[in-house]
């Protein structure tokens, strides 16, 4: 029967082609080393390298067995790091402040599956602009921050870049002529009052808005900003202003104070989850992190 042992022995070999190196990586014996491939030879039938003075070589058998051994190992590594989980309790709480986007649905799904199987772990979660955000990871209060662009350098951050963009629209007073329209141009807002991100008007970046009014931004009528959506809805329904507003946050199908309109050209930001680069995660963070980059390689 074939152990283990003799599968990392002979994918070392395969990998150093030499047997004293192999040897020494593994802190085995020259002899050791050699009996165990010689066994392993015979137990399969095969023989699985070509002896020089100075080094081995993979014959044809040889280089189909390390596909096969490789696949072993690393099956019998994954099903012993999850029964080793399942044998130890994660718990305490994950921080994380977040920027409002319908980007957290995906964040939203990991923390549902860790729940389910650590019902010990908890998530608390605080609205934040990147200001804010930056200044929580900084003075370690939050784990992690989900940060919308534009925003400055993050030079002392590790970045993860989810895979799905927000897309904007304008959300308008039921009634305004601009209801009318079915899409939405820089040009429509000049002269219009605005109600605008706070982030976006403090932030030299020249993506998100800036970029899509282009040299129109420095004409824009502000009236008033803000930093969380649905206070700045309430102004719109009362006719203060119209505001450009990213998609999916508030529902205003069916509101009879309220229109939305898609924009012209179309406007799509990044979202990205952000944590300290030196920090050191406790468990609970560290099963989000692992879980969470799992989730966005599955969404490709």
């Amino acid at each position: 029967m074939l152990e283990v042992r003799e599968l990392r022995y002979f994918l070392e070999v395969a990998l150093t082609g030499n047997i004293t190196k192999a040897a020494h990586h593994l802190h085995v014996t020259q002899p050791c080393l050699s009996r165990a491939i010689k066994d392993l030879e015979s137990k399969l039938g095969q023989r699985l390298l070509v002896r020089r003075s100075h080094s081995v070589a993979l014959t044809a058998e040889g280089a189909l067995f390390v596909e096969r051994a490789r696949a072993i190992v690393e099956l019998v590594g994954n099903t012993e790091r999850e029964f080793q989980t399942l044998s130890q309790k994660i718990e305490g709480q994950v921080n994380i402040c977040a920027a409002e986007t319908p980007a957290f649905r995906v964040l939203s799904e990991v923390i549902a599956d860790i729940q389910a199987e650590h019902p010990d772990v908890r998530f608390n979660l605080e609205s934040g602009n990147y200001e804010q955000t930056i200044v929580r990871l900084d003075q370690g209060i939050y784990d992690f921050g989900l940060v919308v662009e534009p925003f400055a350098q993050l030079e002392h951050f590790e970045v993860l870049t989810l895979p799905v963009l927000d897309r904007w629209s304008v959300i308008l007073p039921a009634g305004h002529p601009l209801c009318r329209k079915k899409v939405i141009t820089p040009d429509d807002l000049l002269d219009i009052p605005l109600i605008m991100s706070s982030q976006e008007l403090n932030n030299g970046s020249a993506a998100g808005l800036r970029q899509w009014f282009g040299q129109r931004y420095s004409q824009l009528h502000v009236v008033d900003t803000f930093n969380l959506l649905y206070n700045a809805t309430l102004l719109v329904e009362q006719g203060i202003g119209v505001l450009p507003a990213m998609d999916g946050i508030i529902n205003v199908q069916g509101s009879p104070k309220l229109c939305e309109r898609p924009m012209k050209p179309a406007l799509t930001t990044q979202v990205y989850l952000i944590w300290g680069r030196h920090r050191t995660l406790p468990p609970p963070a560290k099963l989000f992190l692992e879980r969470f980059k799992a989730k966005i390689e599955l969404m490709g």
